[in-house]
């Protein structure tokens, strides 16, 4: 079994990893072999401009491509410049394209994980959802996973927050930081009490029933 980086922006070449590129619509391309470096495509609530709706119809157009595995990152943050409003009606423009390709969402949330379930709710979101860099409080950690939601852990992890999260809930990721995905395998299996290759095949398990493919 691979490891499994569910989100990085820094393209890999590696047979024993399988990685999520995140990249901007615009800038999606196909490459041969992808199958060891596939994509997550999303509008990022910092990078809404006035290009909305172009960036919107060109991820309809890439988003069943096989190389986009997900759809993302997208969601809400409270702390960037992008007006509320407008980060609420591309997160919704995504979340339909998730549905309508069945497809993951990879969620991007700064402050603002009430609003983000409130839109998922309200859109009726039919995909698993994951929320990438996680380094929230166990209690919220807790509420996500009860309601279903998968959490993503980087280098930086609240310890308490992924000691509560049951191991069939678990993504790891290295996002952009310099730092080897293994390293952080061993960083979480050490704080979960669990052997390295317990912890691989358990994410590989969640990305096969997330994702509906294994990644081999």
């Amino acid at each position: 079994m691979k490891y499994i980086d569910i989100h990085t922006h820094r393209k890999k070449n590696n047979e024993n990893i399988l990685s999520l590129q995140n990249i901007s619509p615009e800038k999606f391309i196909q490459q041969p072999g992808y199958e060891n470096n596939c994509f997550s495509a999303g509008i990022h609530p910092w990078y809404i401009d006035t290009t909305l709706e172009d960036k919107i119809n060109i991820l309809k157009q890439i988003a069943s491509n096989p190389a986009v595995l997900a759809i993302g990152e997208t969601g809400l943050d409270k702390i960037c410049k992008t007006d509320f409003d407008l980060q609420k009606r591309a997160f919704n423009a995504q979340i339909s394209i998730a549905g309508t390709v069945q497809k993951p969402l990879i969620i991007h949330c700064v402050k603002a994980y009430n609003e983000v379930q409130q839109v998922l709710k309200e859109a009726k979101t039919n995909v698993p959802v994951l929320f990438h860099g996680f380094r929230g409080k166990p209690q919220l950690a807790k509420e996500l996973t009860n309601a279903g939601f998968y959490l993503s852990f980087g280098n930086l992890f609240n310890e308490e927050s992924l000691k509560q999260t049951p191991i069939d809930r678990i993504f790891l990721e290295t996002d952009d930081a310099d730092i080897e995905i293994e390293k952080i395998y061993t960083l979480v299996a050490e704080v979960k009490g669990l052997s390295v290759n317990k912890l691989i095949k358990t994410v590989n398990e969640n990305f096969e029933r997330c994702f509906g493919r294994q990644s081999l």
